[in-house]
């Protein structure tokens, strides 16, 4: 029958978990969930903070005028293990735009960010950036 089958492969088995083992086993799981959401909730704050670090620095030093917090670290919901920051600025010298996204890297070596130089973004960037982005 079909789960003799399955069990033969591995991928069932044919002794039934205890409520006791079960309810272990949700417990666990449970708390595993709790700490993966502290986790992005600490890195989430971290990257909010990184941010106006950058924009600090990039209003400072590299002469931009508008520096815009967009993406998915604006979300908790979706900001994961793997999101960056993604910034927009305006004013900053084309000469000076490497540096400066150098500079604002070396703020959190741990955290991807992206810079991209407001005049130069296409039109539906621009729109959701003005939409949807946080000015720092």
């Amino acid at each position: 029958n079909w789960r003799e089958t399955l069990a033969h492969a591995g991928m069932i088995t044919m002794h039934p978990i205890t409520p006791e083992q079960m309810e272990s086993y949700l417990r666990g799981a449970r708390a595993r969930q709790a700490r993966a959401r502290q986790a992005a909730a600490a890195r989430r704050a971290r990257a909010l903070e990184v941010a106006r670090a950058a924009a600090r620095l990039l209003k400072a030093d590299f002469g931009a005028t508008r520096v815009v917090l967009y993406g998915s670290t604006l979300d908790p919901e979706r900001f994961g293990p793997r999101s960056d920051i993604d910034l927009a600025a305006l004013g900053i010298p084309p000469a000076a735009y490497w540096r400066a996204w150098g500079a604002i890297e070396q703020l959190a070596p741990d955290l991807e960010i992206n810079l991209v130089a407001i005049e130069t973004v296409k039109n539906s960037l621009l729109k959701h950036i003005n939409e949807q982005g946080l000015d720092l």
